[in-house]
């Protein structure tokens, strides 16, 4: 994928640029013909409009990418302590099992435990 844009941005760009489009609605444009033409895959065939159309993308979704990076790094950052908080679980399991034993049965684990 990465090889494809790589390809694509730097190696065709010349040969992919066939149109200049413009927004202007005076002409006898129609209404099918009023949107850009594009590639099946590669985008727009004016690449102008679409260098214009992913920098309006990103400016218009900074918060959101932004949010996203944070989530990813405070994700990343945790991963580390997700092993103790399973720990944690088993031991407070641990803890209300032994606290549900009757005493006779806390005498009897007491005893059978190694010291």
């Amino acid at each position: 994928m990465v090889f494809l844009d790589v390809l694509v941005n730097y190696g065709c760009r010349r040969w992919l640029h066939k149109e200049d489009y413009s927004f202007d609605e005076d002409g006898d444009k129609t209404r099918s013909s009023s949107k850009p033409s594009q590639y099946p895959l590669l985008g727009f065939k004016d690449r102008h409009l679409e260098d214009e159309y992913l920098e309006h993308l990103v400016v218009a979704s900074r918060a959101r990418i932004i949010l996203a990076y944070v989530t990813a790094i405070l994700l990343y950052a945790s991963g580390p302590f997700a092993a103790d908080f399973c720990v944690y679980d088993l031991v407070i399991q641990q803890q209300d099992d032994y606290r549900a034993l009757s005493d006779e049965e806390k005498e009897e684990f007491k005893e059978s435990q190694p010291e």
